[in-house]
């Protein structure tokens, strides 16, 4: 998952967002890196997360998401991208294990 957070910029943008992240993640087992960017007059972070949960549809991480994150978050957040990998048994190569 990639959420891209930006605000003018009044620094500690980064901070703010890992803190937001581990207030909605913190009983998940989840782990993001956080990318910085400049854009002019304001702050850019892009998180990149990933980790394992029983979500099996994009709808339902959004659901958590909206039940779990603050109006702060809200009001950083502006995309998301969500992949999903199902869980599957055998290879995915061949499909016939």
């Amino acid at each position: 998952m990639n959420l891209c957070f930006i605000r003018a910029k009044i620094g500690n943008l980064s901070e703010e967002v890992d803190q937001l992240l581990q207030g909605i993640f913190k009983e998940m087992d989840f782990s993001w890196q956080l990318e910085e960017k400049d854009i002019d007059e304001a702050e850019l972070i892009i998180a990149k997360i990933s980790g394992l949960s029983t979500w099996t549809k994009e709808e339902e991480v959004v659901c958590f998401i909206e039940n779990h994150a603050s109006e702060t978050f809200w009001e950083y957040l502006h995309g998301l991208e969500i992949t999903n990998y199902p869980v599957q048994k055998g290879c995915n190569l061949c499909e016939s294990h």
